[in-house]
C-alpha cells in the first residue's frame, strides 16, 4: 500500500513538473486608412469695396493636408480608431512680408493655417473604440457624427468628387449605442448618445481661472454643453427615413434646448427624392439677456441618377432654408454644417467672411445661413477616368440682419464647374472654377468674385 502510494505520488509530480503549453499569443491588427491632399487656390476680387481703402485684388496660395485613419483591431469585433491630421489646410511657405536680404520675421518652421492662425503640425482629432457585440454597436470616445442627409451633422469624412472640401466636420465625445434592427419597431434601428460638445477649455468667461487653478475648471460642470440623443432610423427596399431628438444643456448661458432632425428618401430607379429639415427651441443666454431659440431649416431635392455604357449620369434640383436672426445675436440663425457644400463661394468665402467681423458671435465657417437657395446641378462620371462636374446657385436673404444680408433683395448667382482625372485607381488630379455675380442684398459691396482652385490627392 505504501509502494502505491509512493507510485502515485511520484506520477503526481513528473505530471506537475512537466513544462505546460503557453498561452496562445493574442493577435492584435494594425488597419490604415486615410488621404493625402494639395491644393492650390486663386480668388479673384474677394474682398468688398471698403471707402477709403484699396483692397487686394487677388489672393494665391496652397494648403495640403496628410490624414491618417489607424484602427487596431483588439478582437475580432472590438477596434480602437483614431484621426490624425498632418500639416492641416496649413499655408506653405513664410507668408509675412520681409526683404530677400532680411531675415525671416518667424523663427523654424510655417505652422499658419489658412485662418491666419498658428496650429499644431499634427492634430489628434480624434480616438474612440467600437465594440460589436450580440446586443448592438458600443461607441466609446471623441468620434465623428453623421445623420440623415448630412445637412446638418456631417463628420467632414471622406474625398467625394464635390464642390470645395471638408474642413471642419461635427466631433463629439460621446458614449453612444447603436441596436441592431430592432423587430418590435418595425426592424428600425435606435440610437442613444451621451454627448460632450468639444469646447476650450481656456475660454475667457471662467472668472478668476488662473487664480482658482486648473482643477477648478475641472471640477466646473456649469461651461460644458451636454446633449442627450435619442434617434430612430428605419430602411426599406426603396426608402429610408429617421428622426433625430436632442436636448441640449449649458448651466453657465442657462442653456435649455430641443432640437429635433427629420429626414426621408426614395428611389424609383431612376429617379430620386430627398429631403431633410431641423427645428430647434428653447432658452438660452447672451450677456446676461435671455433669449428664446427658434430656428429652423431644411432642403428638398429631386433629381434621377442614369447609368449608361458610356459613364453615370447625376442630375437634379436642390432648394433649402436657413433662418436668419434680424437682431443679430443668432437666437433665431440656423447654420447648416459647414461642410455641407453647394458651391464654391457664396456660402464658403463670402458670407464666412462677413461672419467673422469684429462684434460677430457666430460664424457660419462656410455653411449655409439666413437665406432661401435653388441649386440645380449635374455630374457626369466617365468611368473609370473622367467626370465633370457643374451647377448654379443663385440665393435670396431670409433677413436683413446688416451681418450677411444689408437689404432685402438677393444675395447673388454662382456658376461653378468643376472637372477630375483619375491618374491611377487611387490618385486623382481636377481643377474648380466658380463666379459670383454678387447681390445688392449683401451687407458689404462685394464686386463680382471668382476662384479658381486645383486640386491632387491620393487616397489609400
Amino acid at each position: 500500500m505504501k509502494k502505491t502510494k509512493k507510485a502515485f505520488l511520484i506520477i503526481a509530480l513528473l505530471f506537475l513538473s512537466l513544462p505546460t503549453r503557453p498561452a496562445k499569443a493574442q493577435m492584435i491588427f494594425l488597419e490604415m486608412n486615410g488621404y493625402y491632399r494639395l491644393r492650390s487656390d486663386y480668388l479673384y476680387l474677394l474682398y468688398p469695396k471698403v471707402t477709403g481703402q484699396k483692397p487686394p485684388e487677388n489672393i494665391g496660395y496652397m494648403v495640403q493636408r496628410l490624414r491618417l485613419e489607424p484602427a487596431v483591431v483588439v478582437e475580432e469585433r472590438v477596434r480602437v480608431k483614431s484621426q490624425i491630421d498632418l500639416l492641416d489646410d496649413m499655408a506653405w511657405g513664410n507668408n509675412y512680408r520681409a526683404g530677400y536680404l532680411e531675415e525671416s520675421p518667424v523663427a523654424g518652421d510655417t505652422v499658419t493655417g489658412i485662418s491666419g492662425e498658428e496650429q499644431d503640425a499634427l492634430r489628434v482629432k480624434r480616438v474612440w473604440a467600437e465594440i460589436e457585440s450580440p446586443f448592438g454597436l458600443f461607441r466609446l470616445g471623441r468620434q465623428p457624427v453623421n445623420f440623415g442627409l448630412q445637412a446638418f451633422l456631417d463628420s467632414g469624412d471622406g474625398q467625394t468628387f464635390s464642390f470645395g472640401d471638408s474642413h471642419y466636420g461635427e466631433t463629439r465625445d460621446r458614449l453612444a449605442y447603436f441596436s441592431p434592427p430592432l423587430f418590435f419597431l418595425g426592424k428600425g434601428e435606435v440610437m442613444v448618445a451621451y454627448d460632450k460638445l468639444i469646447e476650450n477649455p481656456y475660454q475667457a468667461d471662467r472668472p478668476n481661472r488662473d487664480d482658482l487653478g486648473f482643477l477648478f475648471w475641472l471640477s466646473d460642470p456649469n461651461d460644458d454643453l451636454e446633449e442627450w440623443t435619442l434617434s430612430y432610423v428605419r430602411r426599406g427596399a426603396v426608402w429610408e427615413a429617421g428622426l433625430w431628438a436632442g436636448r441640449q444643456l449649458q448651466n453657465s448661458s442657462k442653456t435649455r434646448v430641443w432640437l429635433f432632425d427629420l429626414y426621408g428618401r426614395y428611389r424609383i430607379n431612376p429617379f430620386y427624392l430627398a429631403g431633410e429639415g431641423r427645428f430647434t427651441t428653447g432658452k438660452t443666454g447672451v450677456d446676461d439677456e435671455k433669449l428664446d431659440v427658434n430656428q429652423a431649416g431644411g432642403l428638398f431635392r429631386a433629381g434621377a441618377d442614369l447609368l449608361t455604357g458610356a459613364g453615370e449620369f447625376d442630375f437634379g434640383l436642390e432648394t433649402g432654408y436657413a433662418s436668419g436672426d434680424k437682431s443679430g445675436k443668432g437666437a433665431r440663425q440656423t447654420n447648416f454644417a459647414p461642410d455641407y457644400r453647394v458651391g464654391i463661394l457664396l456660402y464658403s468665402v463670402v458670407m464666412d467672411y462677413l461672419t467673422r467681423q469684429d462684434g460677430v458671435s457666430r460664424p457660419t465657417r462656410g455653411g449655409i445661413a439666413n437665406s432661401v437657395y435653388v441649386h440645380p446641378f449635374f455630374k457626369y462620371m466617365y468611368a473609370p477616368w473622367v467626370s465633370v462636374l457643374a451647377g448654379a446657385l443663385w440665393a435670396y436673404p431670409d433677413k436683413v440682419d446688416q451681418i450677411i444680408a444689408g437689404h432685402d433683395s438677393w444675395l447673388g448667382l454662382e456658376l461653378d464647374a468643376g472637372v477630375e482625372l483619375k491618374l491611377t485607381r487611387r490618385s486623382s488630379a481636377g481643377l474648380e472654377f466658380g463666379y459670383l455675380f454678387s447681390g445688392d442684398g449683401l451687407a458689404q459691396d462685394f464686386k463680382d468674385p471668382f476662384a479658381l482652385r486645383g486640386k491632387f490627392q491620393v487616397v489609400f
